[in-house]
């Protein structure tokens, strides 16, 4: 707070900031983070006490270890997700995952209401000839996948940096002791680089390097040599915890659009209470 703040945004600006040159920009904790973490934190090092580090990290963490452990983690999954306990201590993934999931049954009834009155109307439009397109069965599938496409926001959208010496990017000086911030939603959000960016495409989530994704525009995890060491981890985790969720429970939410609220990330005003059921599948 109170501090001088370079925002960047683009695809030029995160080539800048990940590209891994010695380019005077480096990972800034809040003093918060940094009592807890220490002074000596991989997200606080950079150049070649950086690289000893994630080195030293990328030893457990790399996808051939992961690939040894996914036995393990499913059991522990279901050991610690699956009990009904975990819905009173969920993290931040299966909090969207369960309020978007939760929003959908809800609305299950709503949905069903809709379509036996457009069938209805259709029927007695046939019949009459004063059928319109608003009444076609496809077009109401379509405009429902639309609407519900919008629903979940991102949980973050950017994080600070700090210039460890003065610098300059495109022309601009960075002063040293300047905090730097980038905007991650300037290019997931660009339509001219990603269609329909609002609507939710797995194929994102593709770490082919052939993927059709341009460089440094989707940074969930990060890029170059400072993305997150721990991404296929955490990947692997979480694909693991929505297989396990979704195929052996339904949910309904028991606050009707509870407001998220941001502290500093996105989390239920309540607490997302949910009724939960065995999902005989």
């Amino acid at each position: 707070m109170g501090e001088n703040v370079v925002v960047m945004t683009g695809e030029a600006s995160h080539r800048f900031i990940f590209s891994g040159r010695d380019n005077g920009i480096a990972a800034k904790l809040a003093t918060s983070a940094l009592a807890i973490l220490g002074k000596n934190n991989i997200f606080d090092l950079h150049g070649s006490p950086h690289k000893l580090v994630r080195s030293s990290i990328m030893s457990f963490l790399n996808f051939e270890c992961i690939q040894r452990c996914v036995s393990k983690m499913d059991s522990l999954v279901k050991e610690q997700v699956l009990q009904i306990s975990f819905i009173a201590t969920y993290g931040e993934s299966a909090f969207w995952i369960t309020r978007s999931e939760g929003k959908r049954w809800n609305a299950r009834g709503r949905i069903f209401k809709l379509f036996t009155n457009l069938i209805a109307k259709r029927k007695r439009g046939l019949e009459d000839g004063s059928m319109g397109s608003h009444d076609d069965v496809i077009l109401c599938l379509l405009s429902l996948r639309d609407e519900n496409g919008k629903t979940l926001p991102p949980p973050i959208i950017g994080n600070f940096r700090h210039a460890w010496r003065d610098t300059t990017f495109n022309s601009y000086d960075i002063p040293k002791g300047c905090q730097v911030f980038w905007l991650a939603t300037s290019t997931h959000l660009d339509s001219k680089k990603f269609e329909d960016p609002v609507k939710f495409n797995p194929s994102r989530f593709d770490t082919n390097p052939k993927s059709s994704d341009p460089p440094c525009t989707y940074l969930p995890f990060g890029a170059g040599p400072r993305v997150c060491p721990g991404a296929d981890f955490a990947r692997t985790e979480v694909l693991l915890i929505i297989h396990h969720l979704i195929t052996n429970y339904k949910w309904t939410a028991m606050v009707e659009d509870e407001l998220v609220v941001r502290d500093p990330m996105p989390f239920p005003n309540k607490g997302l209470p949910v009724k939960i059921y065995p999902n005989h599948m």
